[in-house]
């Protein structure tokens, strides 16, 4: 089994162009106008600070010759078994290779976000913590999408991406995920308690191989509401 040079990414956070109304939505206001003018404003002030305390940084590596259990839902990759559980390993049944993936927006906008709730600003600082998420699953978008182009010029497709802690597929399998790369890759952390750090980070596997799919919509498969993308999304 082969695991390829990590390929790493650095976005501005202006290149990931974040739309207010994304937030907005982040933040339960999924109707065009219902998003209240305080709860606005302070959308608006944590996006202006944007810029200046986003350090958005992701990558991924991937394995070669990747082995779908689904008798046992696993996934077997770079010596490692995976306990993916029934949905993500359906979804990555026909893969041939897993793209595992690390993102982060940094740890000045969690910084920014806890330092607000402190002081009292909870709006202010709820608003920032909505838009740091939006800002790491954004680049991983934009992540996503490259190695999709990429995967296409080699003849071959990309799954939807998928995260410890999402889908029943538990979080303690970080501690697995942050095995296959070198320590602090693109200075991203795991606790013991498998928490990120930053924060505001993510982590998870991409599927690729000739018969895989994308799927544009995946929440009806999953029971977890209190997901924060799924109204997003839906």
């Amino acid at each position: 089994m082969m695991i390829q040079t990590p390929v790493t990414y650095q976005f501005t956070y202006g290149e990931l162009n974040i739309d207010r109304s994304l937030v907005e939505q982040l933040m339960g206001y999924t109707d065009p106008g219902s998003c209240p003018d305080p709860v606005m404003e302070s959308i608006e002030a944590a996006m202006s600070r944007g810029p200046e305390l986003c350090n958005v940084r992701g990558g991924y590596v991937i394995a070669e010759g990747v082995k779908v259990d689904r008798e046992n839902k696993q996934i077997i990759s770079h010596g490692q078994t995976f306990n993916t559980k029934q949905i993500v390993t359906h979804q990555m049944r026909r893969a041939q290779h897993a793209a595992w993936f690390l993102c982060t927006a940094g740890e000045d906008i969690s910084a920014y976000a806890r330092r607000l709730m402190d002081e009292g600003e909870l709006i202010g600082g709820y608003a920032a913590d909505v838009l740091a998420n939006a800002v790491v699953e954004s680049a991983m978008d934009r992540i996503q999408e490259d190695l999709k182009k990429k995967s296409i010029e080699a003849g071959m497709m990309i799954t939807n991406r998928y995260s410890p802690g999402y889908c029943d597929w538990d979080i303690a399998e970080q501690q697995k995920l942050f095995s296959i790369f070198d320590n602090e890759f693109l200075g991203i952390t795991l606790s013991s308690s498998s928490l990120m750090h930053p924060m505001k980070s993510v982590s998870g596997v991409i599927g690729i191989g000739k018969e895989v799919k994308f799927n544009a919509y995946t929440c009806n498969l999953c029971n977890q509401g209190n997901c924060l993308y799924r109204n997003s999304r839906s």
